[in-house]
């Protein structure tokens, strides 16, 4: 079973961190520092990449 509980997009400039950082900030209302993680997963399609974190 799958859960996605933030959802979103990285802007120009941002890493995969920071957008997951202000993605998580703006749907949850939690400030997380991911600077230091690596995605687990990533999957890049041609206009769109996907990151997944546990």
């Amino acid at each position: 079973m799958w859960d996605i509980s933030v959802g979103g997009s990285v802007t120009a400039g941002e890493t995969s961190q920071t957008g997951a950082m202000r993605e998580t900030e703006e749907e949850l209302g939690l400030q997380i520092d991911l600077h230091n993680q690596l995605p687990h997963l990533s999957m890049t399609f041609e206009r769109v990449m996907m990151i997944y974190t546990s």
